[in-house]
């Protein structure tokens, strides 16, 4: 018996169920937070603690998400019609993930993009999208 998610086994086999013309792009886990952006945000204002206190380690998040990680890229290299996006960067210096930015809150709750940050995902792999609608290279 495997190890591995149940996506990684089961994704080669969905994959290859696919048209050669059809283009798949998976997005890998966005950074999940312990507490709701907003409440956490809430919270730390009421108690006068700096919003950082929001954020979560850079490192604790890779290694959350190392195994999702593996597997998807592994499933993304067997497949000329499959790529894999990774928005880690997008919520994440290198050191800290926060649900913030100077322009707003990212995040609805732990772990879902509100339409900003649905904006700046879009925004860093627009090629991609762009690609998976068959309107890029």
């Amino acid at each position: 018996m495997s190890s591995e998610p149940t996506f990684v086994t089961a994704a080669p086999g969905r994959a290859k169920q696919l048209s050669p013309s059809r283009r798949v792009l998976i997005v890998a886990p966005v950074p999940e937070f312990q507490h709701a952006a907003v409440d956490c945000l809430t919270r730390a204002q009421m108690a006068g603690y700096p919003r950082e206190t929001c954020t979560i380690d850079r490192r604790r998040v890779e290694q959350r998400r190392r195994e999702v990680i593996e597997g998807l890229t592994r499933v993304a290299a067997a497949f000329q019609n499959v790529r894999l996006i990774d928005p880690l960067d997008v919520f994440c210096d290198c050191s800290m993930c926060a649900p913030f930015g100077a322009a707003g809150i990212f995040y609805v709750d732990t772990d879902h993009l509100t339409a900003l940050g649905d904006d700046l995902l879009y925004r860093r792999f627009e090629s991609d999208f762009l690609w998976v609608f068959g309107i890029g290279k």
